[in-house]
């Protein structure tokens, strides 16, 4: 797995980037600078705080799940691999720089 886990970490400690946590534990990042809102479940959420407050390596974040739930290093390492690459997209189209 490619590790994008510093830059999205950087993209979420932007100022015009804000990572919200809802009442029943999901949350919404909104990138007022590109008009983008992008829903997240609990385990998105647990990922995007710990980007948001330093975690840098998709290893570390590979960690949080595997402490935070019942899953194995396998299909977390797969559900952070699907997380980074989610966020990355959105990431592209903040930037302008995804594929017409």
């Amino acid at each position: 797995m490619t590790d994008k886990a510093a830059e999205l970490a950087a993209y979420l400690a932007q100022p015009e980037v804000t990572l919200t946590v809802l009442a029943d534990g999901s949350g919404v990042i909104l990138d007022i600078a590109a008009s983008q809102v992008i829903t997240l479940n609990d385990t998105g959420v647990l990922l995007a705080e710990a980007l948001r407050d330093g975690v840098a390596s998709s290893e570390e974040l590979v960690d949080q799940l595997t402490t935070s739930y019942e899953v194995d290093q396998a299909d977390a390492r797969a559900d952070v691999g699907d997380f980074l690459d989610l966020l990355a997209g959105h990431l592209l189209i903040a930037r302008g720089e995804a594929a017409q």
